[in-house]
């Protein structure tokens, strides 16, 4: 899936949407692979191409995202049941002019049908497609359906999601993470954590200034300006403990302290970023913890890896803190130790004194 350039057909989601040989889309893959996060940046991307007046193959393609398992009866009018729920808020006199509008081919239904495999085991290997005529009655729409591969046991579970023209479905699965992906993964977190503690500044100087609220796009727009002036120009290395130098430090509170649009002067603010900012790990050290705690082959999706990378770093003042209450246990033990040695050596040198004492008073009798 390529949504950065729509016209990329080496994508497979592209070319679903694109070359429209099938109208079914089976998105499967392991628990924690991100299927629901697909299903959701395409959606949010089909919202992007409406914004632009973007056509997909001579039609105005509206995105329809239902959440199974959160729908009563999905076998039964699936489309009304999601349009008319708080999200959508239609009535009986909207829905039918949508189906009048669709008829007219005036725009096209993307529906996005996700977690296929949390509905109640009853509605499992309904088909969803056939039983609620989303052909006729829905102007035959694009249909996404993502699900958990382990749940894919028969042999004709095609059956479950295919229309009734079987060659019109695409099936794709979502594999697990290679070595290369799990490094590029850890990267672009760890650049991440720069934009989320620039944006935490940034949020909290809002408050104190006592704006009605912050301007998202215009933080976007300052974030692809800091890149491509700042980071493309001091480059944060993969190598060592930490991600940022000292000189990059003091480097990016100057950015924020000149730019125009954060304009950062709160001495306090600057000092809480600049130690934040020493904080965050290098990629070097998360393969190296990854290798350490022998996770390598736990983390091959998106779901295990975002734990990983978020965890640890969370971690290590605890496990900080309870290593020195060890080493401390153990000065103070060892104290203590010796304390109760002395006291027993006294104790048994005075015990052999007496034994001596009385020996000797025998002898002399």
């Amino acid at each position: 899936m390529n949504l950065e350039q729509f016209d990329d057909l080496s994508g497979e989601v592209n070319t679903f949407l694109l070359k429209e040989k099938e109208t079914v889309l089976l998105i499967h893959g392991v628990a924690g692979s991100g299927k629901s996060t697909v299903a959701k940046k395409i959606e949010e991307f089909i919202w992007k191409l409406n914004e632009s007046n973007i056509k997909v193959n001579e039609y105005v393609l509206v995105p329809i995202y239902i959440s199974l398992p959160s729908v009563k009866n999905p076998a039964f009018q699936i489309i009304e049941e999601a349009l008319r729920q708080d999200e959508y808020g239609f009535d009986d006199l909207q829905l039918k002019e949508c189906k009048e509008l669709l008829e007219a081919r005036k725009f096209r239904f993307l529906i996005l049908m996700d977690s296929y495999d949390e509905m109640k085991l009853e509605n499992i290997k309904k088909n969803l497609y056939i039983i609620n005529k989303l052909y006729s009655n829905w102007s035959n729409p694009l249909v996404i359906f993502t699900t958990r591969s382990e749940i894919l046991t028969s042999s004709n579970y095609s059956d479950w999601f295919a229309p009734e023209d079987k060659t019109k479905l695409k099936e794709i699965q979502i594999l697990k993470f290679d070595q290369i992906q799990k490094k590029e993964y850890i990267k672009q977190f760890t650049n991440l954590s720069i934009k989320v503690l620039v944006f935490e500044i940034y949020e909290w100087q809002t408050k104190m200034l006592n704006k009605i609220s912050m301007d998202i796009q215009k933080f976007e727009i300052f974030w692809h300006k800091f890149q491509t002036e700042f980071l493309k120009l001091s480059p944060i290395k993969t190598q060592g403990e930490i991600l940022l130098q000292k000189k990059q430090i003091e480097e990016i509170l100057l950015f924020l302290k000149k730019d125009q649009f954060i304009s950062l002067q709160s001495n306090e603010a600057l000092r809480r970023l600049d130690i934040n900012l020493q904080k965050l790990w290098s990629v070097e050290k998360y393969e190296a913890m990854i290798k350490m705690i022998n996770l390598d082959k736990l983390i091959d999706t998106p779901y295990m890896m975002e734990i990983i990378v978020q965890v640890p770093p969370q971690m290590l003042p605890k496990v900080t803190e309870i290593l020195k209450l060890k080493q401390n246990f153990i000065k103070i033990f060892q104290k203590v130790l010796r304390s109760i040695n002395e006291s027993i050596s006294d104790k048994i040198v005075q015990i052999v004194d007496i034994k001596i004492f009385k020996f000797v008073k025998k002898c002399l009798r």
